[in-house]
């Protein structure tokens, strides 16, 4: 018999502040000089863009955590062109302090609140979230852990759940008093004690209506995971914790995801979408067994944006978790440290990834190399707390030494410049060599060519030849101008050809 709730009355108190309400929610209007000024400050080369190094310093410069500036500016680069210029900056800025969602409720930064970055950037990935900060709004419809949609004093509404819990489906009296008790006895629905990691271990307590520590720990670990996508560049849900005052560690743990639109697509549908490709050598590094999902559409965890990209949500059978919550290790293949066996295995066992390439891998593990080992302790402790042991080492260890596996795997990009100094013929030898490999030397999977000026039409016609003898094809092509010059004028014309080997 399924777990079930007994009636249960009381409202979650409204947070405090929550009356206290400005005209208009979201950015202040003289936030936006506010925010111009904070660019200006940090972009150092006066160009009107920022580099990774430049925001980096920007963050932690405010006292942030290391892995911040890798999941923000993953976030607010959306051309992808490793910079960050005023209008992306602005338009995340205004993203976190506007609700996606508007509340009859909702609030504003009160007046005269300049936006400050730290909050702007802590507001949207930062821990912790406390329920008692949040607003009761309607129960989940759907979902088989206790769920609601909230909103908090700006406005935002969240969908907050609280996995093994069983959910309330459309009553939202009896949800909001499940929540109320939730807030005033919250030791009443933890399970304390460390169950062995087994299917046996969780279905023993499927009976209750308590969440057990194992269910804790692997909730945790799917907010990681969602920070972790975030950090090397990839579209997925983004979740924060949410714990109940006063029992951070011995009382249940939930979490929050921010609304999302998306759609349900079939998996024949995903296979070619904008976005899968990059993503693929992430799902291997994070060991997201459960990336695409089985069923029909709508219980898949591979959506469509209404952008076209698709989007990674469900996190809960990846790191040492299988989905049930047992260990990867009783499937036969552990999470470890020194190899990433779902390379092969995702592949082998989801249509979507099966025309995969070396080179999609390889850019993949390209954005995960950019990611310090710092960034990844800091989020892993960050985040897991004490559940950041695991085995005889941790998990931070385990995530550093499958990025070292998957470099060694995929070797990086190489740069081929060319110049007027030579002809065709011999940098298409050279590209042929690097793709190829020679000597010692193992094949390069990614090969950028690049070329100034009167040397462009040598890039072309190499990138060309290594087309026509099926050695390479062109992935992306990026055309503009050199260094400003001193007088004001433009540079040289710059070309900068990515070829995949093919």
């Amino acid at each position: 018999e399924k777990k079930k709730w007994k009636p249960v009355s009381g409202a979650p108190p409204e947070p405090a502040g929550s009356e206290e309400a400005a005209d208009k929610p979201g950015l202040q209007e003289d936030g936006d000089g506010e925010l111009m000024g904070i660019f200006r400050k940090h972009d150092k080369r006066g160009d009107g863009k920022m580099s990774f190094e430049e925001f980096r310093d920007m963050l932690t410069s405010e006292g942030m955590s290391t892995y911040m500036p890798f999941v923000s500016f993953s976030m607010i680069d959306r051309n992808d062109d490793g910079k960050i210029d005023y209008g992306e900056f602005v338009s995340f800025a205004k993203l976190v302090q506007t609700p996606l969602v508007q509340s009859p409720k909702a609030t504003a930064t009160p007046s005269g609140t300049q936006p400050s970055l730290k909050r702007i950037v802590t507001r949207m990935i930062g821990e912790p979230r406390y329920l008692n900060e949040l607003v009761f709004d309607s129960a989940q419809t759907a979902g088989s852990h206790l769920g609601a949609f909230f909103h908090s004093d700006n406005g935002e509404k969240f969908y907050v759940k609280f996995p093994g819990l069983p959910p309330i489906h459309g009553d939202s009296e009896m949800s909001r008093g499940v929540f109320a008790a939730l807030m005033a006895s919250p030791r009443d629905f933890y399970q304390e004690g460390r169950p062995t990691d087994s299917d046996q271990a969780v279905s023993a307590e499927e009976d209750s209506l308590k969440q057990s520590e194992l269910v804790r720990r692997q909730t945790k670990s799917e907010v990681l995971v969602s920070k972790l996508y975030a950090m090397v560049g990839i579209e997925a849900a983004v979740m924060r914790l949410v714990y109940i005052e006063g029992a951070e560690e011995d009382g249940p743990v939930g979490c929050w995801s921010r609304n999302m639109d998306y759609e349900d697509i079939g998996q024949r549908e995903m296979a070619r979408l904008p976005g899968l490709n990059e993503g693929f050598a992430a799902d291997a590094w994070l060991a997201n067994w459960d990336v695409v999902g089985n069923g029909a559409p709508h219980e898949l965890n591979l959506k469509r944006t209404k952008a076209g990209r698709a989007f990674r949500l469900d996190f809960g059978g990846c790191l040492q978790y299988r989905a049930q919550g047992s260990d990867k290790s009783t499937a036969g293949c552990p999470f470890v440290p020194d190899s990433v066996a779902e390379i092969r295995n995702l592949q082998m066992y989801n249509y979507p990834f099966r025309h995969i390439t070396p080179a999609d891998a390889t850019v993949g593990v390209e954005k995960i190399a950019a990611v310090s080992d710092d960034a990844i302790r800091d989020v892993v402790t960050t985040v897991l707390g004490k559940d950041a042991v695991y085995e005889e080492t941790t998990v931070a260890d385990v995530l550093i030494g499958r990025k070292q596996a998957l470099q060694r795997q995929f070797p990086p990009p190489e740069t081929l410049r060319i110049s007027c100094k030579r002809g065709a013929r011999f940098y298409t030898d050279a590209a042929t060599a690097i793709l190829k490999g020679a000597e010692e030397k193992a094949p390069v999977h990614v090969l950028h060519i690049t070329a100034l000026g009167n040397a462009i039409p040598i890039a072309a016609a190499v990138s060309g030849a290594l087309a026509r003898e099926k050695l390479g094809r062109v992935a992306k092509l990026r055309t503009g101008y050199g260094t400003t010059e001193a007088n004001g004028r433009r540079g040289s014309a710059k070309l900068s050809i990515t070829v995949h080997s093919s």
